[in-house]
């Protein structure tokens, strides 16, 4: 079993090692979850016609807003 393969793995390391390992197995575990999560979100959104109503845009949708203008001088 692959577990058994990563106990045997970890038999030989340090404690700093091993301590290096933990975090890199919880990173991994963050990310499968994080994974399934944006998986899950990406099957409702990703739908033909997803939108239930047009969306409509601004006449000014791409000018500077004039908050911004004065740092662009």
């Amino acid at each position: 079993m692959v577990s058994d393969i990563l106990i045997d793995e970890a038999k030989g390391l340090d404690d700093k090692y091993l301590e290096m390992l933990v975090e890199y197995i919880r990173f991994l575990q963050f990310e499968s979850q994080k994974d399934n999560i944006i998986n899950e979100e990406a099957k409702v959104y990703r739908t033909p016609r997803g939108l239930s109503e047009d969306l409509v845009l601004p006449d000014d949708f791409d000018e500077t807003p004039d908050c911004l203008s004065h740092r662009l001088l």
